[in-house]
């Protein structure tokens, strides 16, 4: 039970079930602030490298965004970065990798977000994999999932190539 309620609260925390998508560069109230600041930064991969994204705190305090209507959509945010999560069976069917047709309306919802709050912001896509049987095909669903996730952003979500970075994580129980 213990452990079944702990690779629930991680999906829902980070991951793909947890979709988390992070942002960095000055975290700013609106666009146009935030693309007048961000003609002062050199490039987003430039910029990426010098992110420390270990240092990422995926219990950050929850965030209020009003253009988040879905409650199955979790927001955390920091004065640095947000964090987006969503369930992965919301995502997901079980040992499958292609997104369910009522993800799509989730993963609008949250690039929409992104675009009205972080335009041209670094993203960075963690999928947590509850790998206690050291399984490679679970870690390589999990990278599959992940793939999905970020090509749906760079075709359906404004965001470019250089923003958008990857990370699957395995996880040991």
């Amino acid at each position: 039970m213990l452990k079944k309620r702990s690779s629930l609260i991680l999906w829902l925390i980070i991951g793909i079930g947890l979709i988390a998508v992070l942002f960095f560069l000055t975290h700013q109230p609106n666009k146009e602030e935030y693309n007048r600041a961000a003609a002062t930064i050199t490039s987003a991969s430039s910029h990426a490298a010098k992110f420390k994204w270990n240092t990422i705190n995926f219990n950050a305090p929850a965030a209020n965004y009003n253009e988040i209507t879905n409650r199955d959509i979790i927001v955390r945010e920091t004065n640095n970065y947000a964090i987006y999560s969503v369930k992965e069976e919301l995502l997901f069917d079980k040992d499958k990798s292609a997104l369910r047709s009522e993800a799509i309306k989730l993963l609008h919802e949250v690039a929409n977000s992104i675009e009205q709050r972080y335009t041209n912001g670094l993203i960075r896509i963690y999928e947590h994999n509850d790998n206690s049987n050291n399984d490679k095909d679970k870690f390589q669903l999990t990278q599959q999932r992940i793939e999905t996730i970020r090509n749906w952003l760079l075709q359906n979500g404004n965001i470019a190539t250089e923003q958008l970075t990857i990370q699957p994580i395995k996880k040991s129980s």
